[in-house]
This record gives structure tokens, C-alpha cells and sequence, in this order.
């Protein structure tokens, strides 16, 4: 049943795959939920998503961020669902894509310390799994805008979307 969402009254965003043949399918296992999911980062060998998924609950200021997930693709199903360690209910963090090595995971966020209402961050992915510490890209990349959806192209090139508006309250550290 798909359900529609109550903010824009849409249905909820899920994750689907493409296959060589031309059919569209829901991808296996438990990445889909009742809940937004999108903005997917695939590994090489097709075996790590990264993704983003809307928070299960609001947070002290009555709004539902968005989080950024890790799943291990096995025995034809998407299983282990963890959230990222630097995740907070008190800040977005989302659009997740990986370095053409697949050591460094960018993505956005509007924690503390942003040069606008969003950041572009990298953060190391160390070759036990964990994460190094995070780093902002600075004002070469930054704005007092809002950088997301990064990209990086096969050469290495980092693409995203930037969106300049007016400062809100909101965006006012």
C-alpha cells in the first residue's frame, strides 16, 4: 500500500533498481520503509548503499530531519541497516555519495558550525568501516547558501546543487 505523505501529499519516496533488461523493482530487504528514503550511494561492487531516510520521530523543535544509513547487500537482500555514527535528531544530514575510490563519503548537512543553511562535509571511511572526523569543505565550496546533493563523477569531479535564498531564522546560528 503506498501511502501519501502528509507534508506535500505525495507518496512517500522509496528506493528502486534498473536492471539490464529494462525492469523497474523495488530493491529487497529492509532499506524501504514507511518512511522517505533516497539519495543513494552505491559501492563498485554493488554490495554498500549509503542512503538517506527521514528521522522516525521530531525533534525537540518539532521537525523531522533527515539521517543517513548504511546497508550490506546479502544472500539477494539489503540487510544491516545502520545509521551513521555523526547522525543527530538535532540536524539534517543526507545526500550521501562516495569518492571515485570509495574512501571518502561526501554529503550534506546543516549542523552547527555551516557557512550557510547547508554544507557539502566529507568524512574518511577508514578500512575497518568506521569514520574519521568529519571535515567541512570550506568557502571554496560553501556559501551562506544551501550546497546538496554532491556528486562525484568517474574523473573525480564534485558536482551539487545550490540553492541561494535569504537567510531564515531558522538558518541563523
Amino acid at each position: 500500500c503506498i501511502r501519501d505523505s502528509n507534508w506535500n501529499n505525495q507518496p512517500f519516496l522509496d528506493l528502486f533498481q534498473f536492471d539490464k533488461e529494462g525492469n523497474i523493482t523495488e530493491i529487497t530487504g529492509k532499506v524501504n520503509t514507511k518512511h522517505h528514503e533516497s539519495s543513494a550511494a552505491f559501492t563498485k561492487d554493488g554490495k554498500t548503499i549509503y542512503f538517506t531516510r527521514n528521522s522516525s520521530r521530531k525533534n525537540d523543535k518539532n521537525i523531522i530531519g533527515l539521517k543517513i544509513y548504511k546497508a550490506t547487500f546479502r544472500d539477494e537482500k539489503w540487510r544491516d541497516i545502520e545509521l551513521l555514527p555523526f547522525n543527530s535528531d538535532d540536524y539534517n544530514v543526507a545526500h550521501p555519495t562516495l569518492s571515485v575510490d570509495e574512501k571518502k563519503l561526501y554529503f550534506t548537512s546543516d549542523m552547527p558550525g555551516t557557512i550557510g543553511g547547508s554544507d557539502i562535509f566529507l568524512v574518511n571511511i577508514n578500512k575497518d568501516g568506521t569514520f574519521g572526523t568529519l571535515q567541512n569543505l570550506g568557502t571554496k565550496i560553501n556559501t551562506e547558501g544551501r550546497e546538496n546533493f554532491p556528486y562525484v563523477s568517474n574523473n573525480g569531479t564534485l558536482y551539487f546543487c545550490l540553492l541561494y535564498t535569504s537567510p531564515s531564522p531558522r538558518d541563523k546560528r
